[in-house]
């Protein structure tokens, strides 16, 4: 089989990143993974990009096995998005038998290399490799190969980006206003207080006795 082809995805928002330590379902790992969330028209294009290679790679097959229904490393959410998933081992076995650790190269938007993970609901770019595989005839398609990975914008960390979820800014309630404008009227309220007048003339009191 032909060296695999690597591409670079465009910008989209980071699903589920596991890019330091393993994802697992059920007990099982499953590796280095992520998923990656694009605007429509981009992910129209990542579509027929991965249906391209599909095309290209069916021919080596050999005969009597056709692709059906392929996978093409993505799926339909909840909410009805598409996301595309990335995953590499956690290791690999080198000519000489020794298991060498595998570490996904992660770089800052000016190329600088990141040591931590990732936030859920950053903008990332993917470095990938789509590659074929044919198990039957109900289990065929391509596998997106993690290679690595451009952040753009990290995300707050402990928070999701509300972009990440489809919302859009709008006029309405604010955390922020509200809790200013409490802020403010609380502090009006203890001002007319009576009783603060009475504190004050105490504490006055006790600064004269020690005079």
């Amino acid at each position: 089989m032909a060296k695999l082809k690597q591409y670079v995805s465009p910008t989209g928002v980071a699903y589920y990143p596991h890019l330091r330590t393993p994802d697992t379902y059920q007990g099982k790992e499953l590796g280095f993974t992520v998923q990656l969330k694009l605007n429509q028209e981009d992910t129209i294009k990542m579509q027929a990009l991965l249906e391209k290679e599909l095309q290209e790679t069916e021919r080596e097959l050999g005969r009597g096995k056709r692709y059906n229904n392929p996978s093409i490393g993505s799926k339909e959410d909840a909410n009805g998005d598409i996301l595309f998933k990335f995953k590499t081992k956690t290791h690999f076995i080198d000519n000489e038998g020794n298991r060498i650790e595998r570490t996904v190269p992660i770089f800052d938007a000016k190329g600088v290399p990141i040591k931590g993970d990732i936030t859920y609901g950053s903008k990332i770019r993917v470095a990938f490799s789509p590659a074929p595989y044919y198990m039957s005839k109900t289990t065929n398609g391509l596998s997106l190969y993690l290679n690595a990975v451009q952040v753009i914008e990290m995300a707050n960390a402990g928070s999701s980006s509300m972009g990440a979820f489809g919302f859009d800014i709008e006029e309405g309630y604010s955390e922020t206003v509200y809790k200013a404008e409490n802020k403010a009227a609380a502090a009006q309220i203890e001002d007319n207080d009576p009783q603060n007048d009475y504190e004050e003339d105490f504490e006055m009191a006790e600064e004269l006795a020690d005079f």
